[in-house]
């Protein structure tokens, strides 16, 4: 936030983990993971939505993909 004070949101990742903190500006987003592994409770991603007026984030997290089967 210091390093880019005048941005409205910044969006990292690498973490897998996701982030939504609007507490200040600039936001910091991380959309978390998307695979099966390292998701912490499942895939997730986020949709920013952004006009002239207003910012929304939507947070959509999926339910765990299944393990891989074990041959019987």
């Amino acid at each position: 936030r210091r390093r880019f004070p005048r941005a409205r949101v910044l969006v990292c990742g690498h973490s897998h983990r996701l982030v939504l903190d609007r507490d200040a500006l600039p936001w910091v987003l991380n959309p978390g993971a998307a695979g099966r592994t390292r998701t912490g409770g499942g895939p997730t991603c986020l949709v920013l939505s952004a006009d002239e007026r207003d910012w929304r984030v939507e947070v959509h997290r999926f339910s765990p993909a299944p393990g891989p089967r074990m041959p019987a």
